[in-house]
């Protein structure tokens, strides 16, 4: 289902920008 590609990769990384992986990963793991 997860495929690494280039499209994919410059999503996460607007992804990581306008969320940023620290917070989500803290959420994650509270919930």
């Amino acid at each position: 289902m997860f495929r690494p590609s280039k499209i994919t990769y410059e999503l996460f990384n607007l992804d990581e920008n306008n969320h940023g992986w620290e917070r989500f990963g803290e959420n994650h793991g509270d919930t």
